[in-house]
């Protein structure tokens, strides 16, 4: 098992949550290893990357940046950073806000790929979980 993290846009644009949110990450990472009483639990924490690789959102960006830190100090290789920025489709036709990656299922699902595979090789790495050949990525 293993946990997938992908939130914060919200934090963002409240001054208080987002100059707070690398401790609550922090916090919550090892509460989370605490909780599951497995120091090598993997947890990805996703980007919050819905602008793509070209933000322009300066409050977005300091969640991004204190994300990265959290992991950072936490210092566990269990605990790692996938990047979402990189699948984002914003060409029209646009079904939603950037906030929602425009709402294009084609993003979210690469996304969601881009988290099994990472959370697959995580698992991998734990000397004491097997996965089954047909998960694995081709």
């Amino acid at each position: 098992a293993g946990v997938v993290w992908f939130q914060g846009w919200n934090d963002a644009f409240h001054d208080s949550m987002r100059q707070n949110y690398e401790e609550n990450l922090r916090y919550f990472i090892y509460d989370l290893l605490t909780l599951f009483q497995n120091d090598n639990l993997p947890i990805i924490i996703g980007e919050l990357g819905q602008e793509g690789e070209y933000p322009t959102l300066r409050k977005v960006e300091s969640i991004k940046k204190s994300q990265k830190r959290a992991i950072s100090a936490v210092g566990k290789p269990n605990v790692v950073y996938v990047k979402t920025s990189l699948y984002v489709q914003s060409g029209p036709p646009y079904f939603d806000a950037v906030h929602h990656y425009y709402g294009h299922a084609d993003t979210i699902l690469q996304i969601g790929g881009a988290f099994g595979n990472e959370m697959l090789r995580l698992m991998m790495e734990e000397s004491t979980i097997s996965i089954s050949p047909s998960l694995t990525p081709s």
